[in-house]
């Protein structure tokens, strides 16, 4: 048999067994459709997105979808307290190099910067300015930087 038979002979075969469906049968019962929520689209989600965490995530997107209202509401379900629409951030630089350039962002959007420690600034800074400030590109990553546990006054 010539290899041209044998292909087209291979070729019937095989479109005859996939009109019948016998590859398409399993011996398993049919599974039911996972309701998990699907990731996100890449595409869906903005860049600077990526560098919050989860918390200043959500408080910004109860911004955008509610304005102050709706950062109250996500921060309170984060244990974030706010001081009039403005979060203790700490936000980390992508070099020490560009601390300064990020202070200057912080202080042109109402902002004020509490500290600095090699690639990293904390600061007060307004939910409004959230956005811009994580899509600098000097900007690594941001957190809230949570109050820790203080020695009592004496």
């Amino acid at each position: 048999m010539t290899r041209l038979k044998l292909a087209g002979v291979i070729g019937a075969a095989l479109a005859a067994a996939l009109h019948t469906g016998c590859f398409l049968r399993s011996s398993r019962p049919p599974q039911p459709a996972a309701q998990a929520n699907p990731a996100p689209d890449a595409a869906a989600v903005a860049a600077g997105e990526k560098k919050l965490d989860a918390a200043l995530l959500a408080i910004t997107r109860g911004f955008l979808a509610s304005g102050g209202a709706g950062a109250q509401k996500a921060a309170a379900e984060h244990t974030v307290t706010l001081e009039q629409e403005r979060a203790h951030l700490q936000i980390t630089c992508a070099s020490p190099e560009v601390v300064p350039a990020v202070q200057k962002l912080i202080s042109e959007g109402s902002g004020q910067v509490e500290a600095t420690l090699e690639n990293r600034v904390y600061a007060l800074v307004p939910v409004s300015l959230i956005t811009r400030l994580a899509a600098a590109d000097a900007v690594w990553s941001m957190t809230v930087n949570r109050a820790t546990a203080r020695p009592a006054a004496r």
